[in-house]
């Protein structure tokens, strides 16, 4: 049955090329008018199939007749009908798309500043091949708080706050805000980065909270593209 298959699937791509090569050669505003009939010749054999072994075929990709798709996947060639005309895009994919194009120019612009280049480069790896690529991951992706350690905080001034934040590239701040039970703001300032401690900050309390008892600990971290996030617990 896979010969078979094979065999089918080289004789419609004859017929292809066949009518691709009269359409090119004679220039017959006829052969248009063919094609529907023609291609309904061709008996397809699935929606997507594997060839293997074929010369004729080997390492063939693009669109050929309007018809059929070749594409190369992990050494071999995928044969599958052309692909049908997408519905309108949704909010969701306009917007991804918008935040898409608004990386590629952040990206460039990193590009074009030499020391903002050589930052980048520091990021290169085997899953991110060059410093633009980095630089566009950094736009697409914002930072994550992973946690906020509330442990020796007691209300008391020089109580230390401990946060651990991450990114794909770097977190450059944290900022921490302190709210009482009712929301109102007690201190707001920068958390520092803890020696031997990867990804890890913390903030030293500057002013007294006399009742600990529903307060509020918000950390927003940000990265080197402006990304922010934040996590905040509520003190028991």
């Amino acid at each position: 049955m896979k010969v078979r298959g094979e065999l089918e699937h080289s004789w419609n791509i004859l017929r292809i090329f066949l009518y691709e090569y009269l359409k090119f050669k004679h220039k017959s505003p006829i052969f248009n008018c063919v094609k529907p009939f023609y291609f309904q010749w061709i008996k397809p054999t699935s929606d997507m199939s594997f060839v293997e072994n074929n010369p004729l075929l080997k390492g063939h990709r693009g669109m050929l007749g309007g018809t059929l798709v070749f594409r190369q996947v992990n050494g071999r060639t995928v044969i599958s009908a052309r692909p049908k005309k997408r519905d309108k895009p949704t909010a969701h994919q306009l917007k991804t798309k918008a935040k898409f194009l608004l990386a590629v120019e952040y990206a460039k612009l990193q590009m074009s500043i030499p020391e903002m280049k050589e930052i980048y480069k520091k990021a290169v790896n085997k899953n991110i091949p060059n410093a633009y690529t980095a630089a566009l991951k950094d736009y697409l992706n914002a930072p994550v708080v992973d946690s906020i350690d509330s442990k020796e905080y007691k209300g008391s001034i020089g109580d230390l706050l401990f946060f651990h934040a991450i990114d794909d590239f770097q977190v450059t701040s944290v900022t921490v805000e302190i709210r009482d039970a009712s929301g109102s703001l007690l201190e707001k300032g920068e958390a520092s980065e803890r020696d031997l401690h990867r990804n890890g900050w913390q903030y030293s309390a500057t002013v007294a909270n006399a009742s600990l008892a529903g307060s509020v600990i918000v950390a927003t971290a940000k990265d080197r593209a402006g990304n922010v996030a934040n996590k905040e617990i509520v003190l028991a």
